[in-house]
């Protein structure tokens, strides 16, 4: 999520008539017009940010949405609530270390495999991995 209030540069409790002086003030310094033509497509880039920013800002209403939002992923910057976040590691968890297992022992077929430490290494995180998932599942279906 972009920061309007880091584009505009100005402070999150800014006023509408400072919010608007900082985008007059940008808009003018960042123009396209202002540029050669090596630098005019950073210019557009920055004038199409500023633009969003100060449209977004501008209307009480959008202001207070993108407020909500913003809050909203200041406070959870993954997007997920921590139920489904907890669910998705745990699926992780599972096909990592099956994956690391199934590498290791196609892998392991092959006399390389063995004379190699990263061939070892890899089955024995796959083993653990697994290990360690059965044993958090144990718990918790036990308790």
């Amino acid at each position: 999520m972009k920061d309007y209030y880091r584009i505009l540069e100005v402070h999150p409790e800014a006023s509408e008539e400072v919010i608007q002086k900082a985008y007059r003030t940008l808009a003018r310094k960042h123009h396209p017009d202002q540029y050669h033509s090596t630098n005019k497509t950073f210019a557009n880039e920055r004038m199409k940010d500023l633009n969003e920013a100060y449209t977004t800002l501008n209307s009480s209403i959008r202001r207070q949405h993108y407020d909500k939002k913003r809050a909203q992923a200041i406070k959870n910057p993954s997007g997920y609530s921590s139920d489904i976040l907890t669910e998705k590691i745990k699926n992780i968890g599972f096909w990592a270390a099956l994956t690391f297992i199934v590498i290791g022992v196609i892998s392991g077929f092959a006399r390389v495999f063995f004379l190699t430490p990263v061939g070892r290494i890899i089955l024995l995180v796959g083993i653990g991995l697994l290990i360690f998932r059965y044993a958090r599942n144990k718990r918790t279906h036990t308790s």
